[in-house]
């Protein structure tokens, strides 16, 4: 005799950030849950990514997790956890004042994509300018987890990824078809001025936040706090 079907798994919709396009998901189920906690106690930051992404690629229809930003990620995630186990997340957060460690439940249905989504031409000269593209998951889990990779050849890498094109009067070349070496060599002839419109954009980019606040349980000091990012939620 068959095992009985237990569940209809309700569907939900969803707006993609960067897009703005709909999305109907589903919550995670026992299977995709282990391999997030196993995950999780693994404490391998790639494993954790590549878990988050594989979850979101089990329950969100049609969507190509590739192409996701590090935004849409963090947002879809959370909006599935919220359906799969509940609204509320509980955090322990340090006091300002005592550095006491408090328990903090924050309600993540709560949580918003901040940050605009600016032009992404950044002029450089008065005849060149370049376009940036915002950096994916697949990027992060290939390109910035790695134990021996220094702050700033992590930087280096990123500004790289983040390089769609560069246009002149004359022609516009997609970074992609150049050489990698090519491409570090466009970026260290930037001047100061140059890489700083460049980092300025990278900064910019829109991330899930939620300003929060706690009165400590240790020496009453009220606390206010903007969490930012999928690792300060969960």
């Amino acid at each position: 005799m068959a095992l009985p079907r237990l569940n209809d798994t309700p569907k939900y919709e969803l707006v993609i950030p960067s897009t703005q396009k709909s999305a109907l998901y589903r919550p995670f189920l026992v299977k995709e849950q282990k391999v997030l906690m196993m995950a999780s106690e693994s404490q391998d930051k790639k494993a954790i990514l590549r878990a988050i992404t594989d979850t979101i690629n089990a329950c969100v229809e049609d969507i190509d997790v590739t192409s996701l930003t590090t935004y849409d990620v963090d947002y879809i995630f959370t909006m599935i956890r919220t359906k799969s186990v509940g609204e509320t997340s509980e955090l322990n957060i340090s006091c300002a004042e005592c550095a006491h460690d408090n328990a903090v439940k924050v309600n993540l249905d709560n949580i918003e994509v901040k940050g605009e989504i600016r032009s992404n031409v950044v002029p450089l000269t008065d005849t060149i300018n370049i376009t940036m593209k915002h950096p994916s998951y697949e990027y992060l889990m290939n390109n910035t987890i790695k134990d021996d990779a220094s702050t700033t050849e992590i930087m280096m890498n990123l500004i790289a990824t983040c390089l769609d094109t560069v246009q002149d009067d004359e022609e516009m070349t997609k970074i992609s078809d150049e050489p990698i070496e090519e491409v570090k060599a466009f970026i260290d002839a930037l001047t100061t001025e140059q890489f700083t419109k460049i980092t300025d954009y990278l900064e910019g980019i829109p991330t899930i936040e939620l300003d929060i606040s706690f009165d400590c349980e240790e020496c009453n000091h009220h606390n206010e706090r903007k969490l930012k990012g999928l690792e300060d939620f969960f």
